[in-house]
């Protein structure tokens, strides 16, 4: 069990987005898997993930679950950044982050 968590949860975390950096292409995940097959994954779990037929249907499950097709890393470079992290901009309020100082003071003359 433990060991067929280790490929799928690596395999997820290779090929998703996360919020330090894109998803791995497809290619790179797949060496990846293989690099590490017999010291870090079980070699026959790899062997079997990615028989064709099984790889096929992984792939088309994390496509439906995505509902968008996977860009190859050239194609992403080419085009605009985008970005997971939201456009935020503060805007700092003087009278209320002067306030806990003046009380600061207030409160150590006393």
């Amino acid at each position: 069990g433990a060991r067929v968590i280790a490929v799928a949860d690596s395999w997820d975390a290779m090929t998703s987005d996360r919020a330090y950096r894109r998803a791995l292409p497809y290619d790179v995940a797949v060496a990846e898997l293989r690099k590490c097959a017999g010291t870090q994954f079980d070699p026959k779990l790899v062997d079997l993930m990615l028989l064709p037929p099984v790889f096929e249907r992984i792939v088309a499950q994390e496509r439906e679950f995505h509902r968008e097709p996977r860009r190859s890393r050239h194609e992403r470079r080419r085009g605009e950044r985008e970005s997971a992290t939201p456009d935020i901009t503060f805007r700092w309020r003087n009278e209320l982050r002067e306030q806990p100082a003046q009380d600061l003071a207030n409160q150590r003359s006393h």
